[in-house]
């Protein structure tokens, strides 16, 4: 009984390495497959073909006005104070985007009023 499981493990171990020398083949088959395939016979595009691309728009900075909502804590540019939600009063703040040559550098917050009293440094804001 000892020699016939001692010869079912040298087959098994043998069956093994015949299956790890086989794999690398098919690898290599399977390589020079995709190396042999046909090129695509699809036209390739010329560059009179193309599309021309839009002019890039130099950025301006700008403002809008909108509400202050709660949970709101930005400071004011000109007075520096806090800009506050008050429930039963509507107030409005001006949100400026400032860009530097073209490219956006970042947020500036204004009391509605006090962004009027700075004479309006980014243009009129839009509503």
């Amino acid at each position: 009984m000892t020699q016939s499981a001692s010869t079912k493990k040298s087959a098994a171990k043998a069956s093994k390495s015949k299956a790890t020398t086989k794999a690398p083949a098919k690898k290599k088959a399977a390589a020079e497959a995709s190396t042999t395939k046909p090129k695509s016979t699809k036209p390739t595009k010329t560059k009179a073909a193309a599309k021309p691309r839009a002019k890039k728009t130099a950025w301006k900075s700008r403002a809008v006005l909108r509400t202050v909502e709660a949970g709101n804590s930005v400071d004011c540019q000109v007075c520096g104070e806090r800009i506050k939600f008050r429930a039963k009063i509507r107030q409005y703040q001006a949100i400026c985007n400032v860009y530097e040559n073209g490219k956006w550098s970042h947020v500036e917050h204004f009391h509605d009023e006090c962004y009027v009293e700075a004479g309006r440094p980014f243009g009129k804001p839009v509503e």
